[in-house]
């Protein structure tokens, strides 16, 4: 009687090991398995930045003229334009990082100008901006050499772009021999 308890209590243990073995999982796919088991989204969801690491890039420009431009941008590791987008049940964040420019103008060896270009330049010499202008990251800024030697003062390009976009804003920062400048919107 003890062998057959003993056997239906073995038969029982038995039953139930071969039922959890994991086959009603199997046949689903990965993702049903994510959902019906409430795993976290961080699982369907994709974060990348851009530049992933601090990036610096510095030029300096010396023109037949006198003048002398020091421009220095890098990336903002604070600011930055989040784009979501969704592939395949999985949602995709790209950060952009916003770039902060530095420059510096020298006339005949003598400092005149100085200043950072980012958001809150453009936001107070501007007019017509896009509502959405704060979306905009500096792509670029370089000195327009032709027209800086043309007009006798130094002309700075700027460019300003909308990730994932062809939004751009091109502006011109004129700086004259006195440290005066002025920014242009290009149409």
């Amino acid at each position: 009687m003890k062998s057959t308890i003993t056997f239906f209590i073995a038969l029982i243990v038995a039953i139930c090991f071969f039922n959890c073995d994991g086959r009603h999982r199997a046949q689903k796919s990965y993702t049903e398995n994510l959902i019906k088991e409430n795993l976290p989204s961080s699982f369907s969801e994709q974060v990348t930045f851009y530049p992933e690491n601090y990036a610096e890039h510095v030029n300096d420009t010396t023109l037949t003229n006198g003048y002398r431009a020091h421009i220095k941008s890098y990336s903002d590791m604070v600011n930055h334009v989040v784009i979501t987008e969704k592939k395949n049940k999985t949602i995709l964040k790209t950060h952009y990082r916003k770039a902060i420019g530095e420059i510096t103008v020298y006339k005949d060896n003598s400092e005149v100008f100085m200043t950072v270009i980012n958001d809150q330049l453009f936001s107070k010499h501007i007019d017509n901006l896009p509502k959405d202008f704060n979306q905009y990251i500096l792509k670029s800024l370089w000195v327009n050499q032709y027209k800086s030697l043309k007009n006798n003062q130094l002309i700075v390009d700027v460019l300003l772009q909308k990730p994932k976009s062809k939004h751009q804003i091109n502006c011109q920062l004129i700086i004259d021999s006195k440290g005066k400048f002025n920014i242009i919107k290009n149409v």
